[in-house]
């Protein structure tokens, strides 16, 4: 299994990476 940290730093949350996005659409498990 591997772990990712998405937007943990400061800014505005709706501020993601494409890469970011696409992590979580294709994610099993994703807490919040």
């Amino acid at each position: 299994m591997t772990v990712y940290f998405i937007g943990a730093g400061p800014g505005a949350p709706d501020l993601i990476t494409v890469r970011g996005q696409r992590l979580i659409e294709r994610c099993q498990v994703c807490l919040y």
